[in-house]
This record gives structure tokens, C-alpha cells and sequence, in this order.
């Protein structure tokens, strides 16, 4: 039996055959550029940035979030609900009007909110069945701080009227798709979840079906076939006198798979994943801006205006595949022009929160998308 490749392989394969077979691309990989960036990079400072700031960028393990938990199960679920929400940066200048800030700190804060709903909820639910259990005399069956906190039947119960009051969007019909979008995926993450119970329930089951080389790939696999309205991050692309290209990013999958797999992998054994660092970068349009400021990246003059413009690129059309397939591809090549110092993921975590937040790049336009995936 052929043996099915990893998401993270699919990923780079994708891509790689994207530029390789469709001649007619907007964008295209500058690898002089790529090669001269390569270079300039100090590898050992970035890998100490990537894995530093990846092993807690959801601030899970710091005072930068308000919200406790109980086990390490609950962390976990709490970063796969935060970054399967961590997204809407096409809806970066309407937010901005709204209320003064962009996506991920329209989010981190929203989340945090929808967290403390749902540590109420358990608390409620836990009560009344330890009262019930207590008329009917029956032995409590789970303590408290180990019973899940993000459950289905809460994920499934979240309404538009929360989710616009957590994430401060409210009375503001630009930004009412966005709060839409947010409600979808929190539905699906519940939908998703329903045979497991819970976002807790659904991982520790994901566990135990990992194969031993590699389970950070199987987790990624299983996200993206659990919630697909949130996780599968794919694309069909026309080419000429062939069928349509295959391209796969599974971004927000790999994201949350790279976050818990940095912030628990040097203290809990069940998460030295052999494959951790296998995963690729996971690109946005903080990413591909960055690329397009470095020169590796070049979109051809009509798309660079659109860019510039501030015309909101299509989700999945053409444009906007291009763009984010040639972006991994650079990092890609950027990672063998450095003989291996670096990974992948350690080079785009440089790039999104280092490289992408120096203030000449953050003034560099972004490309505008509206989607759930970044």
C-alpha cells in the first residue's frame, strides 16, 4: 500500500508543483533575492527567535492572558479554539475604524472573553450534575478541575449576540461577516467535537492514534478532516492543458499543531513530537508582505497595484494562491540556502513577528483577504 504523504509534505509539493507547471502566474520567486536574504540572516538568532516566540505565542504560559487552566488538556483545547479563530486580517482597515486595532488583537482579547463564558458554563454545569449525583447518591465520577471546559454542547450553543459582545463588533455592519465567520467556525469546532464531548476529548482521542514518526503530521491531518470549515486550507487552480492544479496550505492547522507542539514539548513526554519541526511556515499576508519587502517575492505590476490599492484580493482565486504558494516556496528555499540551520516554521514565525513588526515593513501594504484562514 502507498503510504499517504504528510500534510506538511502536501503542503511544500503543492506549492513547489504550482510553480513549477503553471507558466502563468502573478507572482513569481525571485531567488537571487531569496539566496541574498539567506545570507544576511544570523541563523542561530533567528531559530532562538522562532522557537522562543512559538513556544508561547498564544501567551497561554505568561500573565498576557487573563484566563487559567485547570489541566493541561484544557490548554491545549484553549489554543486549538484561539487559533482556529486567530483570523480577519482582510477586515484589517475596518477594524481599525472600529475600534483602533487589527485582528490579532481584535481577537486574543475576544477569545479570552469567550474563554471566561465557558469557565462559567462548566462551573454551572458541574454544580448541578454534583447536585444530582448527590440526590441520587450516586459516586461523583470527575473532579472538577479535570472534566473539559470546551465542550461541544458549549461550542454549539455560542450565538452571534456573544460572539459580537466578546469580540467588540458590535453596531457595526462592515464588520457584521466577520462576526458571522467567527460564529461558523466556533459551530464547527463544536460540530467537529460532538462524538469526543469536547475540544479536550477530541485531542487526547488524536493522541492515541498518532503513529510514533509522526504525529504532529497525524494532528494536522486530523484537525483538517474534524472541522473543515475551519482547517482545510485548500485550493483549485486552472491551468492550461492540464487539470486544474491541487494546492494546500492547512495554514491554521499547522499553526495550532506548531504551538502546542513548542509549548509543551520540553515538559510533558506525550508532546516530543519527532516530526515538530517538519512543519512548514504558515503563511499569511504578514508573511507574504514581508517576502514581497525582501524582493523574494514579485507580483507582476497589476496585482502589485491591486496590493497597493487596498483592493481586497478574492479568497481562493488565482491572485491570492499565487501569492501565499510563492511566499512558502521562498521560505522554502531560503531554509536550504541555509544548509538546514533553520526550519521552516522557525523562519516564518521570524518573518510574521519579527521581520513583519520592524515599523518599515508594517507600513508595507498587505494584501487584503477576506477569510477564515488568515
Amino acid at each position: 500500500m502507498t503510504q499517504q504523504p504528510r500534510p506538511y509534505d502536501l503542503v511544500r509539493e503543492s506549492c513547489s508543483d504550482l510553480l513549477k507547471n503553471v507558466p502563468d502566474l502573478p507572482v513569481r520567486l525571485d531567488t537571487t533575492a531569496a539566496g541574498r536574504m539567506a545570507q544576511e540572516l544570523n541563523a542561530q538568532a533567528v531559530r532562538d527567535f522562532g522557537t522562543s516566540l512559538a513556544s508561547d505565542a498564544n501567551f497561554t504560559g505568561t500573565s498576557n492572558t487573563a484566563c487559567t487552566f485547570p489541566s493541561v488538556l484544557t490548554e491545549v483545547a484553549y489554543i486549538i479554539l484561539l487559533h482556529a479563530l486567530d483570523f480577519g486580517s482582510g477586515w484589517r482597515p475596518e477594524l481599525h475604524r472600529h475600534h483602533g486595532r487589527g485582528a490579532w488583537l481584535t481577537i486574543k482579547p475576544g477569545v479570552e472573553a469567550l474563554y471566561r463564558d465557558a469557565q462559567r458554563h462548566h462551573a454551572y454545569t458541574y454544580a448541578r450534575n454534583r447536585q444530582q449525583q448527590q440526590q441520587q447518591k450516586q459516586q461523583q465520577d470527575q473532579d472538577q478541575d479535570q472534566s473539559p471546559v470546551l465542550t461541544s454542547e458549549w461550542l454549539s450553543s455560542v450565538t452571534l449576540p456573544q460572539v459580537t459582545q466578546a469580540f467588540g463588533l458590535q453596531d457595526n455592519p462592515s464588520l457584521e461577516q466577520l462576526a458571522q465567520l467567527l460564529l461558523t467556525v466556533i459551530h464547527d469546532l463544536g460540530r467537529g467535537c460532538q462524538k469526543y464531548g469536547s475540544l479536550e476529548a477530541f485531542f487526547e482521542a488524536s493522541v492515541q492514534l498518532q503513529s510514533t514518526l509522526t504525529p504532529a503530521g497525524d494532528l494536522v491531518g486530523a484537525l483538517v478532516s474534524h472541522f473543515p470549515d475551519t482547517f482545510d486550507d485548500r485550493y483549485s487552480i486552472d491551468q492550461t492543458g492540464g487539470p486544474p492544479a491541487q494546492v494546500f496550505f492547512y495554514k491554521k492547522a499547522q499553526l495550532v499543531t506548531g504551538e502546542i507542539y513548542h509549548r509543551f514539548c520540553k515538559q510533558d513526554a506525550r508532546f516530543q513530537w519527532p516530526d515538530g519541526d517538519k512543519l512548514t511556515a504558515y503563511v499569511d499576508n504578514v508573511i507574504v508582505a514581508t517576502m514581497r519587502y525582501k524582493g523574494v517575492l514579485v507580483p507582476n505590476r497589476a496585482l502589485t497595484q491591486k496590493i497597493e490599492e487596498g483592493v481586497d484580493i478574492e479568497r481562493a482565486s488565482r491572485e491570492e494562491v499565487a501569492l501565499r504558494a510563492v511566499a512558502l516556496c521562498g521560505v522554502e528555499f531560503i531554509v536550504q540556502a541555509t544548509g538546514g540551520a533553520l526550519g521552516a516554521n522557525e523562519l516564518g514565525n521570524y518573518l510574521w513577528a519579527g521581520l513583519g513588526k520592524e515599523s518599515a515593513v508594517r507600513q508595507f501594504q498587505r494584501h487584503a483577504t477576506k477569510t477564515v484562514f488568515y
